[in-house]
């Protein structure tokens, strides 16, 4: 898929990719009602994701191998990225700016993320189990703006390194899910 522009979608996720192996570049989403892109299962490889306004997740990865470069998300009202159910992610250039969380990491997936910048999300990165089922997940990241270590929610024996500092995560995965 090549220079997709997807604006007003009233649908449950304004891309579904199922199962499959894709390439895409840029694909702009705008004012989309729930999830813009979700990638259940399969592989991605990306070039050039954009998300504005949108009233849950911009890139939603569940099963998958996804990797890619350049992602921007804008006025996300649920997760800038949310990676999920044993996920391979990575991901270089990043901008997520007015998300409720930027950057989600849970249930046994591995991600790294490279050139990230966040600004004026209410949690830049969360890592924590959704479903017990799954080990727990790992992330890196290597060279973030800003950190605020005060908007990261991390759950206990999750794996952190960013920037190569290893952080310890503190809370139960049910608060978080909470």
């Amino acid at each position: 898929l090549n220079n997709i522009y997807l604006k007003n979608s009233k649908d449950e996720d304004a891309i579904n990719i199922i199962n499959s192996k894709s390439n895409l570049t840029n694909i702009y989403f705008e004012n989309i009602k729930a999830d813009a892109f979700d990638v259940d299962f399969g592989e991605l490889k990306f070039f050039n994701i954009n998300c504005k306004n949108v009233n849950n997740d911009c890139l939603d990865i569940s099963g998958a191998k996804v990797s890619g470069e350049k992602l921007i998300t804008k006025n996300i009202l649920d997760k800038g990225i949310s990676v999920g159910e044993n996920s391979i992610v990575d991901i270089n250039d990043l901008k997520l700016e007015n998300s409720n969380i930027a950057l989600a990491v849970k249930d046994g997936s591995k991600a790294n993320f490279k050139n990230v910048y966040v600004d004026n999300n209410n949690f830049d990165i969360v890592l924590f189990n959704k479903k017990q089922e799954f080990l727990k997940p790992k992330l890196s990241v290597m060279n973030i703006n800003l950190l605020n270590e005060e908007k990261i929610l991390q759950s206990k024996d999750t794996q952190l390194l960013i920037d190569d500092k290893k952080y310890l995560g503190k809370f139960d995965d049910n608060f978080i899910n909470s």
